[in-house]
């Protein structure tokens, strides 16, 4: 269960980092040519979002990997699973048809919540 929930981890480090340095480094015409939920959302937002992607891909592996304050490691998986809802949330609300990107959303969803559990209930650090 432990490997596994450190692929968890490593899953959660890559997307999210990779989506929140996209954010933090894009500008925003780049990122409303890339995201169509851009112009419903103030501008502070998608960098915000960055920011917590970044913070929590680093949350979810280091702490862990140093041995360091590993309680961190479920506080950032349960926080890129807010992120998520969030996420779903602004989709959702849109007037369009719902996006198969949801589906995507609440997979990260699910996948932050289980490791959230499963370092709290199955196998700390």
């Amino acid at each position: 269960m432990n490997t596994w929930l450190w692929i968890g981890q490593i899953l959660l480090a890559v997307v999210f980092g990779a989506a929140g340095t996209m954010k933090l480094r894009s500008s925003h015409g780049e990122l409303r040519r890339r995201f169509d939920w851009i112009d419903d959302v103030p501008t502070w937002v998608p960098r915000t979002a960055g920011v917590a992607e970044v913070l929590g891909a680093i949350g979810v592996i280091l702490p862990g990997l140093l041995d360091v304050a590993p309680v961190l490691v479920p506080i950032a998986a349960g926080s890129l699973g807010v992120v998520m809802l969030l996420a779903m949330w602004v989709q959702i609300r849109r007037p369009e048809p719902i996006p198969p990107v949801v589906v995507v959303n609440f997979l990260l969803f699910v996948l932050a919540f289980w490791v959230t559990w499963g370092r709290i209930e199955e196998i700390p650090l």
